[in-house]
């Protein structure tokens, strides 16, 4: 069918990106992207030294955030 089995979807890591990736992604400094995560407004993964991102997670992470709708023109 295409499905992914149980085990499959449990041992399959999510792609994780750096936080230059995730900066250019969402418009920010790498330093804001990192402060996002230090300030637990995103979930992050430390990976040995390096700090990873899930661009799925961190989305819906920052939809969560989202203050109301915005308003575009007069």
């Amino acid at each position: 069918t295409g499905a992914m089995s149980n085990v499959e979807q449990a041992t399959t890591p999510p792609h994780l990106v750096t936080a230059e990736q995730l900066a250019l992604v969402l418009g920010v400094s790498k330093c804001t992207a990192y402060r996002m995560a230090r300030n637990e407004k995103v979930p992050c993964y430390r990976v040995g030294t390096s700090v990873r991102f899930s661009l799925a997670e961190v989305l819906s992470a920052l939809a969560g955030l989202r203050l109301g709708k915005v308003s575009v023109g007069g």
